[in-house]
């Protein structure tokens, strides 16, 4: 210890081994506040609006913007686009321009919980809640 604390010194490599604690530290302040994921979608909406002006269903793996699109599905309301990601639920982004019809967590299997993104824009998550385990009679 006391001699790597004399070669940081000696060698003025104390700035050069703190930059990449530095760097993790960023990035996961970056993270946290979701910076890479907004980023991401103001770079792809225009691309993802086109797309929803004239939705059409589609389960055809395809690039829109940044994201990788698995399948677009039409609802009464506006656009479901599904997204690469998600462990156990689908994820996804929705154009609703008539206001989402839930917001929060998916209620059961099946349905999708919505969270504001930006205006007309949700994302989504469709699928499984983890159940509930029942330990039965006691």
């Amino acid at each position: 210890m006391t001699l790597s604390l004399i070669g940081w010194f000696k060698f003025r490599a104390l700035r050069w081994s703190l930059i990449a604690p530095a760097l993790v530290l960023v990035t996961c302040a970056l993270v946290a506040l979701s910076v890479p994921s907004r980023v991401a979608f103001m770079a792809s909406q225009g691309s993802l609006a086109a797309e929803a002006q004239h939705c059409s269903t589609s389960s055809t793996d395809r690039r829109i913007g940044t994201y990788q699109v698995k399948r677009i599905q039409a609802v009464d309301n506006g656009c479901l686009f599904f997204i690469e990601g998600g462990l156990i639920n689908s994820i996804g982004l929705a154009y609703l321009p008539a206001r989402a019809p839930y917001l929060g967590d998916p209620r059961h299997d099946g349905d999708i919980g919505y969270q504001e993104l930006d205006g007309d824009w949700y994302t989504f998550a469709h699928g499984a809640r983890t159940p509930t385990v029942s330990k039965g009679p006691p």
